[in-house]
């Protein structure tokens, strides 16, 4: 567990350790981030610690949350729902690293063929609303992805740990080119970071 976990690396220097944006004036350390920035941190405070751990403790939490995905996917995903009772995949309970290579791939033509088999008929309300997406094509047809707010929110952390791994200066300038972005600038670098830090401009170019 995180308590017998190898401790993370000690950080000394202030230029590695950015400050958290304060929601509340006149209190700047300790910060007292807004609500969402609130989660944001304490996601990424799991993250860190989790890299720490002892290999079969991680593929144990891995398969805790496989498992669950795995049951969700059996009672509401046609698709899934079907393969696994018909015995080709492995139950929730017979999931393990060895029967995992029993799931197979799902190719690109197989998903555009299944489409709405593939999506599930309910989720967690607790998961919030569902948002509509789809890929750029740049290597043949586009597909169209369904997916919680609880999972872009999962999405959003790893990109603040991706920043906070490479040492970003959140207060200096960002640059993205994005085919799902318009051309401009913008005062700050959007809501992923602003959620827990105070960030600079950013220019955008599709």
């Amino acid at each position: 567990d995180f308590l017998s976990a190898r401790p993370a690396p000690v950080i000394q220097e202030q230029e590695d350790h950015p400050l958290p944006s304060s929601s509340v004036p006149g209190i700047d350390w300790p910060a007292l981030p807004t609500a969402a920035g609130a989660t944001m941190l304490a996601m990424h405070w799991q993250l860190e610690r989790s890299q720490w751990l002892r290999p079969d403790r991680l593929l144990e939490l891995q398969f805790r949350q496989l498992r669950a995905l795995v049951e969700h996917a059996r009672r509401h995903v046609p698709h899934y729902r079907k393969a696994i009772s018909g015995g080709a995949l492995p139950t929730r309970d017979a999931l393990t690293p060895d029967t995992l290579g029993r799931w197979p791939v799902l190719r690109k033509a197989e998903l555009l063929a299944a489409d709405r088999q593939l999506r599930a008929s309910t989720w967690p309300r607790e998961h919030g609303g569902l948002i509509e997406s789809a890929t750029t094509g740049s290597t043949g047809q586009p597909v169209r992805l369904a997916f919680t707010e609880a999972a872009q929110f999962v999405t959003h952390a790893l990109v603040l740990r991706h920043h906070l791994w490479h040492r970003s200066e959140f207060g200096g300038r960002l640059a993205v080119i994005n085919p799902h972005l318009e051309d401009g600038v913008a005062p700050d670098w959007g809501r992923i970071t602003n959620a827990a830090f105070a960030t600079g401009p950013c220019a955008t170019l599709n």
